[in-house]
């Protein structure tokens, strides 16, 4: 009556535990799938954000190649047509200076720009770089997770093994009576020793894998 009392602690520890298990893949499972769909989110954002960036500062670029071109037909000087001095007066000076200083400015906020620009690109490869390492972390939590799984399903078949051969165990009918109390002792004492063994197993699995890392999004301005 011992014996079959301590079993069923045994299994009822073993289903609380496997229990646990379970639950505790459900929240791996269900958290990683939302890291997922904001990681997606998340780059695609980025992705359009860059593309526009790009677009525009092509369009910025490409209307200072213009200007710069007009800027230089403006100066050229064409031989045969007029003086130095007769074209110098024909272009503002003020006009001229203004034009020259408005573009140095875009220049200087281009400059600003792009520099901003390989910031963020750094911190978008840390963030990645960030991300490769949580999703190591997770395949490593999934490997301790099936790890644990199986030393408890092994546990509860070595358990039923133990339980069936106590209660299948042969009745020697023509042995003396001190032949059959010495080894019914002989028999309990092994299975005793084998469900404290087994107990002691259950209780040092570990069961609650860690909580994997939230990933902190990058939120570019």
């Amino acid at each position: 009556e011992e014996l079959i009392q301590k079993q069923k602690r045994i299994e009822e520890e073993l289903v609380k535990k496997k229990q646990a298990v379970e639950e505790t893949e459900q929240r791996l499972t269900k958290e990683s799938q939302g890291m997922l769909q904001a990681q997606e989110e998340t780059w695609s954002c980025r992705e359009k954000f860059l593309q526009e960036e790009a677009d525009n500062y092509k369009q910025k670029l490409a209307r200072m190649q213009t200007f710069h071109v007009e800027l230089a037909q403006l100066l050229q000087i064409k031989d045969g047509d007029n003086t130095v001095d007769e074209q110098l007066e024909s272009v503002e000076p003020a006009m001229l200076k203004a034009l020259i200083v408005q573009e140095i400015d875009k220049r200087d906020v281009l400059t600003t720009k792009l520099g901003q620009m390989k910031l963020k690109l750094g911190a978008t490869k840390r963030q990645l770089t960030s991300q490769k390492q949580l999703e190591a972390e997770n395949t490593k939590l999934r490997a301790e997770y099936e790890k644990a799984k199986l030393a408890m399903e092994r546990m509860a078949t070595r358990k039923a093994k133990s339980f069936a051969s106590v209660t299948s165990l042969p009745v020697q009918q023509r042995s003396c009576p001190s032949e059959r109390n010495a080894g019914k002792e002989n028999r309990l004492a092994i299975i005793k020793r084998q469900l404290d063994e087994d107990e002691a197993e259950t209780i040092d699995l570990r069961t609650t894998p860690r909580k994997a890392q939230r990933t902190k999004h990058l939120v570019i301005d």
